[in-house]
C-alpha cells in the first residue's frame, strides 16, 4: 500500500526527469526516456495503490 509520502516522492522523481529534459533542451527525445518511463510508472503504481485502499 502506498502512502502520501511515497506518492510525493514518485511525483518528485517525475518532475526531476522533466526538469532534466528541459535543461537538456529536449534535443534528443530518447535521451531520458527510460528514466521518465520508470518515474511515471512508479507514480502511477503509487496512486493506484493509494486509491485502492
Amino acid at each position: 500500500m502506498s502512502t502520501v509520502e511515497e506518492i510525493r516522492s514518485a511525483e518528485r522523481k517525475v518532475q526531476n526527469v522533466l526538469d532534466a529534459l528541459k535543461r537538456a533542451g529536449a534535443q534528443d527525445p530518447n535521451n531520458l526516456r527510460a528514466e521518465l518511463q520508470k518515474a511515471t510508472d512508479e507514480y502511477a503504481r503509487a496512486v493506484r495503490e493509494l486509491s485502492s485502499t
